[in-house]
């Protein structure tokens, strides 16, 4: 008969269980603590560049309701285009379109630092620029969530998921103090939180090559003409908006996160 195991032994036991169960998807998948580290860095410079938009908003007009345009900007396009985001990461190689999307988010933000730095930076230039990262953040959300179950095996997957809303929740407290720390830094300022995102770019292109292309997008007709393609891709996401509607659970989840993006996200945009 085994010796029972005493409670001094036991707890340093359960307290190792836990942490492997909680860091198991980061200590045991190399190519998905490759995406966690990238994804973090780019998390946390585009935090810290919401405060960026913010503060040259109401710099630049002294109003309060530019700086809240300003932000209806960027989480509009986020609102109505993350359903095609999610279609197209399905259509198209993940690794290649969040290359093109951080590609695109490091060109507009080092065009606005530039403009700041020569001083020819206007509020327009900021809605527009707000838009178009909207629009691109739209996209990169779901094509780095849907990724996820590839990287690791179905064991660690609830530890990986919960490693990357972690993360990025950190980068939500991180990222503004960051951000106010470094504006009122002199020689740093405000186009330096503009110029963090070519760091931030290297970073994440350097992590995702590490990772090799697994899966394949779901498979298309090579020879279907223009509309054909956009009438696919409005059946697929009628399908997916359809499937939410069906289940009670998903429109919870579906209209919490509306909720806090339309009420949460206008809050963080006024707070400086």
């Amino acid at each position: 008969m085994a010796a029972p195991v005493s409670p001094q032994l036991a707890e340093p036991a359960q307290r190792l269980g836990a942490l492997e169960r909680v860091f198991g998807a980061l200590a045991d998948n190399p190519h998905y603590r490759s995406y966690w580290v990238g994804n973090q860095a780019n998390t946390l410079v585009m935090q810290m560049q919401m405060v960026a938009n913010g503060y040259l908003a109401f710099t630049l007009t002294g109003s309060a309701t530019a700086l809240g345009v300003v932000a209806f900007a960027q989480s509009l396009p986020m609102l109505l285009f993350s359903p095609v985001g999610g279609v197209l990461a399905d259509r198209i190689q993940k690794r290649k379109l969040l290359l093109w999307i951080q590609a695109l988010q490091c060109a507009i933000s080092v065009i606005i630092g530039l403009l700041v730095a020569v001083e020819r930076i206007e509020y327009w230039h900021l809605v527009v620029s707000a838009a178009v990262q909207g629009m691109s953040f739209a996209v990169m959300m779901p094509t780095r969530q849907s990724w996820i179950p590839q990287l690791v095996p179905r064991h660690d997957l609830t530890s990986a998921l919960a490693l990357n809303n972690a993360g990025m929740n950190a980068s939500r407290v991180i990222g503004p103090s960051l951000a106010g720390v470094l504006i009122a830094v002199p020689w740093f300022g405000v186009r330096g939180v503009y110029f963090l995102r070519i760091l931030a770019f290297g970073w994440v292109l350097f992590t995702l090559l590490q990772i090799p292309i697994l899966g394949q997008p779901e498979a298309r007709r090579i020879t279907s003409s223009g509309m054909e393609r956009v009438r696919d891709l409005g059946v697929q996401l009628t399908s997916g908006l359809r499937y939410i509607w069906r289940h009670q659970t998903l429109q919870s989840l579906f209209m919490f996160a509306v909720v806090t993006m339309l009420l949460g996200q206008s809050y963080q945009q006024l707070l400086p």
